[in-house]
């Protein structure tokens, strides 16, 4: 598993989170809230636990 930070503006951690929810051989374990960065209203930061996805792998080796 791998914790991933995203920061950015809502905008944009809603963008790169979609992609990463997108790609197949990424899974999606858990995502927090939004926390806004501290001195700032434009920016905040979102966590996400992300691990590849083993199918994916042997599909890769496989093909």
């Amino acid at each position: 598993m791998v914790k991933v930070r995203l920061q950015g503006t809502t905008c944009e951690i809603k963008r790169m989170k979609r992609c990463i929810e997108r790609n197949k051989r990424i899974k999606v374990i858990s995502v927090s809230d939004a926390f806004p960065n501290k001195g700032t209203k434009k920016y905040f930061r979102q966590y996400m636990d992300v691990m590849i996805d083993p199918n994916s792998e042997k599909k890769a080796v496989n093909q």
